[in-house]
């Protein structure tokens, strides 16, 4: 598991679900 998955998961469990947005829109960019 990468590190940036386990941060989008570590975000769904704390219930930071604006962080993990903000963070998986970022990931994505990234990524593409």
């Amino acid at each position: 598991m990468t590190k940036m998955k386990q941060a989008i998961q570590v975000f769904e469990l704390l219930g930071e679900n604006e962080l993990k947005e903000q963070y998986t829109e970022h990931y994505s960019k990234i990524v593409n």
